[in-house]
């Protein structure tokens, strides 16, 4: 069985046509990669922020935590007077 290799097996029976089309096909690439983080990069914040804004638990947490800041003022009105017609 013949063990492969990214070698080689020549280094002189590269030819010219070869390495062109080497370049040709990373070049691209490599261009993809680069634009891509430059175009849309986002901070570590910025992606735990997304996530917390969209996650149904923390979302009924602060809720659960608006709800009960407002039970104190609905309280307090009790006790205020009020006019009925």
């Amino acid at each position: 069985m013949r063990r492969f290799s990214l070698r080689p097996l020549h280094p002189s029976r590269h030819c010219s046509r070869c390495r062109k089309a080497m370049i040709y096909v990373s070049l691209p690439g490599l261009a993809l990669l680069v634009l891509s983080s430059v175009a849309h990069s986002e901070s570590l914040m910025d992606v735990y922020n997304l996530a917390a804004d969209n996650d149904p638990v923390i979302r009924q947490a602060n809720a659960n935590h608006a709800a009960a800041r407002e039970a104190l003022p609905q309280s307090r009105a009790n006790f205020l007077p009020s006019i009925d017609f």
